[in-house]
């Protein structure tokens, strides 16, 4: 299973807030939103990003900072969030049930992008043809 799209994490990432009180540490809120998800593996979890850090984290780090732009979290204090009204009513739309369901519209942009770079990235980029010994191809007109 891949990891969830960030659209499906955003509701998970509020309803977390809302059990912790409202505001919490960042640290307190990974295992509070990663508990949303019980599919994920420990392997999901601890992968890493070639940039360093973990692909979960970075994900709800990403999650965060579009909440905040649209004005459903806020950063009272560094490595502080917390929920706004805003995220408070969207909380309360989603109801009752279970706290994350899948997403109609599909993946974002990030999520495309890691599964690209996961499947192309770094490691697995073949080398130029000049390097591989392979032949180059030549435009009229160019040399």
């Amino acid at each position: 299973m891949p990891l969830p799209w960030v659209a499906d994490i955003e509701v998970a990432l509020l309803q977390a807030l809302v059990v912790l009180g409202g505001e919490a540490a960042a640290s307190s809120v990974y295992p509070e939103v990663t508990k949303r998800f019980p599919a994920l593996t420990p392997e999901q979890i601890a992968a890493s990003l070639a940039s360093g850090g973990d692909r979960w984290t970075n994900r709800i780090q990403w999650v965060r900072l579009r909440r905040v732009q649209k004005g459903e979290m806020a950063s009272p204090a560094h490595g502080r969030w917390a929920i706004t009204e805003k995220g408070r009513a969207r909380v309360q739309a989603a109801g009752p049930g279970p706290s994350v369901t899948a997403s109609p519209v599909g993946p974002s942009l990030i999520d495309l992008y890691e599964d690209y770079d996961e499947t192309f990235g770094q490691g697995s980029r073949p080398a130029p043809a000049a390097e591989a010994g392979g032949i180059r191809a030549v435009w009229p007109g160019s040399s």
